[in-house]
């Protein structure tokens, strides 16, 4: 039995638009001999008589009907594919998007209405990790872009940086902390809340108590930095945090930010990106999230610890858009 073809659906959907053998035949660019062997060819392959001939124009019976349905769908799909091959350039299909939770609580709403309405016909999976994580599934192939700490260059991949994190030691009020810059002594039999071992937060705090020969007694690891912001707000211990997620927290006096002697202070925030010459560009992310992150939390406005309940403001400038870092795991 032959089977039913695309070109034989695509001259039944043109008939029954056109309302003629003739105009549809026009329209391919076929000879309207040719198209009536199309219309014999799919009524012999769907055992149906599709149009009834004893009428003057071309008049579907009720099995022409059903399957025009089937043609409309053969007709969509086939302009779909024909708008996805001319979109070389653009953003389309899939995009399996990494982010770490510090641009996740602070950008990743308007980045995604903003992809929305740009391009409506792109579906994002996002995963929410670590940045050591994302960085290697990105090496993998298992996301096409991340939002990230700075991250490694490879070949076939763009990193660019969009902003600086500024980090700070944050704890309720109620630890009663001394008001001087803490040093690793401070913290000795204090909980301190942090991200897991291979994260660059656990590495920054478990260097800076190595450096003084301080063992804390006791470190609590946590893979999500909201979970790890109610827990200080609910006094049970202190956390190194990007105090641009925290500054809510700030404002109200639930949080109090500490100086100290900490080395690594800042954490820059890049995007890096697979290269695809032959599909969607991916660059276009960077694009929308550059100006984001530039009137975010993450960039315009930066906290600096003070006595008062209130903290401080200063402003932090974001780093310029770069092609290469070092390799270093974080937030």
């Amino acid at each position: 039995m032959a089977r039913a073809e695309l070109r034989q659906f695509e001259a039944l959907y043109w008939i029954a638009r056109l309302g003629s053998f003739r105009a549809a035949a026009e329209h391919l660019h076929i000879t309207q001999p040719a198209i009536s062997v199309r219309v014999r060819e799919l009524e012999l392959a769907l055992n149906a008589e599709l149009f009834d001939r004893s009428s003057y124009r071309a008049k579907l019976t009720a099995k022409g009907r059903d399957f025009l349905q089937i043609a409309e769908r053969f007709y969509r799909l086939g302009l779909a594919v024909e708008q996805r091959c001319r979109q070389t350039g653009a953003l389309w299909g899939t995009i399996r998007l990494g982010v770490c939770d510090s641009f996740a609580l602070t950008c990743l709403p308007e980045l995604l209405k903003e992809i929305e309405v740009r391009f409506p016909d792109v579906q994002l999976e996002l995963d929410i990790d670590h940045s050591v994580n994302l960085e290697a599934k990105l090496a993998n192939r298992q996301i096409d872009a991340a939002f990230l700490t700075q991250a490694a260059p490879r070949q076939g991949m763009v990193v660019d940086s969009l902003t600086s994190l500024h980090l700070g030691w944050a704890g309720s009020p109620k630890l009663g902390l001394p008001e001087r810059p803490l040093q690793p002594m401070d913290l000795e039999n204090v909980s301190i809340l942090t991200t897991p071992r291979a994260s660059l937060l656990h590495r920054d705090i478990t260097d800076w108590f190595e450096a003084a020969a301080v063992e804390p007694t006791r470190i609590s690891t946590c893979n999500s930095l909201s979970i790890m912001v109610r827990l200080a707000t609910s006094g049970y211990g202190i956390a190194l945090l990007p105090v641009a997620i925290i500054d809510k927290e700030l404002t109200q006096g639930t949080l109090r930010l500490y100086k100290s002697d900490l080395p690594a202070a800042v954490h820059p925030l890049c995007i890096a990106y697979l290269v695809d010459t032959t599909g969607t560009d991916l660059s276009l992310i960077c694009d929308i999230a550059g100006p984001i992150v530039a009137q975010s939390v993450l960039a315009a406005k930066q906290h600096q610890p003070r006595r008062a309940s209130r903290p401080a403001r200063t402003s932090g400038e974001p780093a310029a858009r770069r092609n290469k870092g070092e390799a270093r795991e974080g937030l």
